[in-house]
């Protein structure tokens, strides 16, 4: 017969929940494998790290990309209140919108009073945390404009402008946000759309894009009829169907096909919520630290792509 350690062994509370901890919940609204969560988490998790602090840092993915009915979201909530009802957390970071979402929908029942940190939130408005007091962070905006700009003078003979967005909420908002900043280059180019797609209809759509067009791609992950696209085969797809200079105003897109654009990255995300983090977990109040409006955005590009098309 095998004997069983004590139980203290087994599970040594004193040393998982001792109270000089300072405790982080990380929501994730994504899946861990999806790289832009997978990025952020590696960022929160290298800059969290303080000399000051023994921080013990909690995670969890809510898988919002496969899985957001109600029926699941109150799964979660079951599942969050039977883990950690008897812990205290010092501070929750949340990533991307369906992340805030539920945490403004479940902080009371959840974690009341607990100071919450977001990041990566798409189309933003200050009305989101109207009524909500102890929450901050960084937004997720995305310059359009000054991508398309940077794509149009790298291609001086554009004629046409695709716009290719997919069937997931966030697609659509991308697609709406397009469409706002469309009238400044309508009359100078053509814009095609190319959305709501099935993979067979973006392939056809790609491969028959007329010459002299530039692409810019806000969202390539699920289509209509709900199949998604790994990491991997964004990047054979793209490299396959489409010929012409993609530009992406997402950091992880540029690995997948594209050449650049001024970009949204996970990394400055994850940097900007930890140095927000900390001067909550020193004391400031959530409070009285402003919401960063301006995203943290930099210019990258893929030398291979850059070559491909001969751009210096």
């Amino acid at each position: 017969m095998i004997r069983r350690p004590p139980r203290s062994t087994l599970f040594p509370y004193t040393t998982l929940f001792r109270s000089d901890t300072t405790r982080v919940l990380l929501l994730n609204s994504y899946h861990q494998g999806y790289e832009w969560t997978d990025e952020i988490v590696q960022s929160i998790r290298s800059n969290l790290k303080d000399p000051n602090l023994d921080i013990q840092l909690f995670i969890e993915y809510m898988d919002a990309k496969r899985y957001h009915s109600q029926k699941y979201l109150t799964m979660l909530k079951n599942l969050y209140e039977f883990k950690y009802h008897n812990l205290h957390f010092d501070l929750i970071i949340v990533s991307d919108n369906y992340a805030l979402d539920f945490i403004k929908k479940y902080r009371l029942s959840l974690f009341p009073k607990v100071p919450v940190v977001f990041c990566g939130i798409n189309d933003f408005k200050k009305s989101m945390v109207t009524g909500f007091s102890n929450i901050t962070g960084v937004v997720e905006n995305y310059d359009l404009v000054a991508t398309i700009n940077l794509a149009l003078r790298l291609n001086p003979n554009t004629k046409n402008i695709a716009v290719v967005s997919d069937a997931f909420p966030a697609g659509k908002s991308y697609l709406e946000r397009f469409r706002e900043i469309a009238p400044e280059f309508k009359n100078k180019y053509h814009i095609i759309e190319i959305a709501n797609w099935t993979k067979k209809e973006l392939q056809e759509k790609l491969v028959h894009l007329p010459e002299e067009t530039i692409v810019l791609r806000l969202s390539f992950e699920v289509a209509r009829d709900r199949q998604s696209f790994s990491d991997a085969e964004r990047e054979i797809f793209w490299k396959k169907y489409c010929r012409f200079p993609t530009f992406v105003s997402m950091g992880r897109g540029v690995e997948h096909g594209a050449i650049g654009g001024i970009v949204i990255t996970p990394e400055l995300q994850g940097e900007t919520v930890v140095r927000i983090a900390k001067k909550i977990l020193h004391g400031e109040s959530a409070d009285d630290i402003p919401i960063v409006l301006k995203s943290p955005n930099i210019p990258i590009f893929d030398y291979y792509q850059l070559k491909k098309f001969g751009i210096k």
